[in-house]
């Protein structure tokens, strides 16, 4: 089962990794799409992930169906909640997550297509005074 978490601030993916296989004796499928991000200070470039969901995170095991697995994937130190209402969005999470793994390189980032190829004429809106209406995009202009 997919479930979506939301990380405490500062929290590093590879010690959650660790305190889910002490806590659950199994080690979950984590991800989080990321980017490689160029700053540059004086002449120097300077490279570090970005992580395009910000602090959520895709976590993926058979045994999180389990209620007891589940409540207890709350109390994980680095975990600041979990996401309700993943259940009913298990083939959308799938997706996404399908979705990002092709578009990255061999490195694990996400490639810049990505996000010109996720653009589609269509236009749907999920939520608010809009919800189900749907509009053409008339163009995207790169800058």
């Amino acid at each position: 089962m997919w479930v979506v978490v939301k990380t405490k601030k500062n929290c590093v993916i590879k010690n959650l990794k660790v305190n889910l296989k002490k806590i659950f004796s199994f080690e979950p499928l984590i991800y989080s799409p990321k980017i490689l991000q160029q700053i540059v200070i004086g002449n120097k470039y300077i490279e570090r992930n970005h992580y395009i969901l910000g602090n959520y995170i895709i976590i993926f095991h058979e045994r999180l169906k389990e209620k007891f697995i589940l409540n207890k994937l709350s109390f994980v130190k680095g975990v600041d909640i979990v996401l309700k209402g993943f259940e009913y969005s298990q083939n959308e999470i799938k997706f996404f997550v399908e979705k990002c793994k092709k578009n990255e390189n061999t490195k694990g980032y996400l490639i810049q297509d990505f996000f010109i190829n996720s653009l589609s004429n269509n236009l749907k809106f999920c939520s608010g005074p809009f919800v189900n209406f749907t509009v053409n995009l008339i163009e995207v202009q790169k800058h």
